[in-house]
């Protein structure tokens, strides 16, 4: 080997170098590109996830304000037949003292009538007794 031999094997080896930083920046400008497009689409991305999430949020917040709404109003319409039942019970309570008054009369105020007809029955009898014992010693 001669040492033009190695000249010309330095600049081929130069020239082979400079093509391959060429081929580096160019690989390096294509992943920086890729990089920027995939941090765009992550963006993007994640703009969309919010924005789907924010919507999931507000419908479960509706559905919850309906779902509380609905609990309300059978609230309000149980408390209304707990008022009717209690106006109700009042009743049967109410017939319930006319039904007893009415077995009452029907049952035991002919022998409250028989005791009250015979007391006044020996009181009389009595008063007659009291006043013929009274006539005759006179």
């Amino acid at each position: 080997m001669t040492s033009s031999d190695n000249f010309v094997t330095i600049e081929m080896f130069n020239a082979r170098m400079d093509r391959l930083e060429a081929i580096v920046e160019k690989n390096v400008a294509l992943i920086q590109k890729e990089n920027a497009e995939f941090r765009m689409q992550v963006q993007k991305d994640i703009a969309t996830f919010k924005d789907e999430i924010r919507a999931d949020m507000n419908n479960f917040k509706s559905e919850m304000h309906s779902g509380f709404d609905k609990v309300h109003g059978e609230i309000g319409v149980l408390q209304r037949d707990v008022e009717g039942l209690k106006h109700d019970v009042t009743g049967l309570y109410h017939w319930d003292y006319w039904l007893l008054s009415i077995i009452l009369i029907v049952f035991v105020m002919p022998q409250f009538i028989m005791g009250i007809q015979s007391f006044f029955k020996a009181l009389t009898e009595g008063v007659n007794s009291l006043r013929s014992a009274f006539k005759s010693k006179n």
